[in-house]
Formats: structure tokens, C-alpha cells, sequence
């Protein structure tokens, strides 16, 4: 008797760990398939906020582009294309400076060969006053691209805030050599050759300039 009823205690012990381990695979692959579905639906979500943020990108709408594309930033950190054009939003709004440059900051970091992300960090600390970090962000991407207009075009600018005048002449010459028709940058470089005195060249630049942007019409 003893014996028997010890027999229907084990098998009624086996019986209840069998059940637990079903339950707790059941349990197991309901969390899983919850896991699963959350991820769906947070793929979905960072879909739905990049379409919505890109869209007011696109349009201009740079305040209403900005909460989208944080949400898409925060999820998805290292989407380079996403932060950058974060700051480049930013930068359109007025007061949104320091985040425009955080930005561009934080994507250079993530990929030291961005080349625009460097050009634009350089030009926004520029419109800051900051002098340095804007010349070294320049640098940088002019070493990836010793042959770019618009980065020389910048320097030029660059040099020319801070009446580094014969900086500024090799700069925009230069960007003028790979963009001959560039009125710009003839235009720019007349007005450098004008605070240095040198009427004559800076004449040659203005009428440079007309002439090229004649063409246009």
C-alpha cells in the first residue's frame, strides 16, 4: 500500500514538473513571439517617423522634420545619413545652433571620413565665431578631397572673416582654377582683393563675375 501510493505521489510529481515545463515553454514562446511582434512594430514605428521626418525635410519644414528625425536618431544611432540631416534641419532653425553642431559633431565621430558631415561642421562653427574648430573641420575635409570647390570656397570665406586676406586669395584662387565659372567665387575674390588695396585685380573679379552670371540669364 505504501508502496503504491508512493508510486502515485512520483507520478503525480512527474506529471507536475511535465505540466510546469510545458507551461514554461508555452511562457517562453509567448515572450518570444511578444519580442518578436514588439520588434515588427518598432521596425515599423522608426519606417513610419524616417517617411514622416524626410518628408518635412524635403518640404522645407525643418521644425516639424526635427522630432522625427530624433526619434529615428535615437533608435537607430549610427544611421550617419539620418544625423546628418538632423543638423542640417537644425541649422535651419533659428537658435538651434549648438544642436546643429552636436549633430555633425557626433557624426564624425561615427564616420571620420564624412566628408559633408566635415564641411558642414566647419561652416557652422564659422557662423558661430568658432574659429578653430571651424578651420580644422575644414582641413579635414579638404583632406579627404584636396580637389573640391566647395570646400576651398569655404576656406576662402573662411580666411577672409578673419582678414587673413593672402590665405583668402590662395583659397578662392584656387577654387577658381577647379570651377572656372564659379561668379561666386570671383565675386568673393574681388572683394578680398579690395581690402587689400589691390583695386585693379579686384576690378578684373567683379567684371569676371557680371560676365559669368550674364551668361546664366
Amino acid at each position: 500500500m505504501e508502496t503504491q501510493s508512493q508510486n502515485i505521489f512520483e507520478r503525480t510529481g512527474f506529471y507536475c514538473r511535465m505540466g510546469f515545463n510545458v507551461l514554461k515553454k508555452v511562457a517562453e514562446g509567448a515572450i518570444e513571439s511578444y519580442k518578436d511582434l514588439v520588434s515588427v512594430e518598432e521596425g515599423a514605428m522608426r519606417d513610419y517617423q524616417l517617411k514622416m521626418g524626410m518628408r518635412h525635410y524635403k518640404s522645407g519644414r525643418y521644425e516639424e522634420a526635427v522630432p522625427y528625425l530624433e526619434k529615428v536618431a535615437n533608435s537607430d544611432p549610427k544611421n550617419s545619413d539620418v544625423l546628418y540631416r538632423l543638423g542640417v534641419a537644425y541649422s535651419n532653425i533659428e537658435g538651434e545652433e549648438k544642436n546643429a553642431i552636436k549633430a555633425m559633431e557626433m557624426l564624425t565621430k561615427l564616420d571620420k571620413k564624412n566628408e559633408k558631415a566635415w564641411l558642414k561642421l566647419g561652416m557652422l562653427c564659422m557662423e558661430t565665431g568658432d574659429f578653430k574648430k571651424s578651420g580644422d573641420a575644414f582641413r579635414k575635409a579638404l583632406e579627404m578631397d584636396p580637389e573640391n570647390f566647395t570646400v576651398h570656397f569655404r576656406l576662402g570665406l573662411f580666411y577672409d572673416r578673419q582678414e587673413k586676406w593672402d590665405d583668402a586669395v590662395k583659397s578662392l584662387q584656387k577654387a577658381i582654377e577647379i570651377n572656372p565659372t564659379s561668379g561666386k567665387a570671383h565675386h568673393s575674390l574681388g572683394f578680398v582683393y579690395e581690402s587689400l588695396g589691390n583695386r585693379k585685380e579686384a576690378v578684373k573679379c567683379f567684371k569676371r563675375a557680371l560676365e559669368l552670371e550674364e551668361r546664366k540669364k
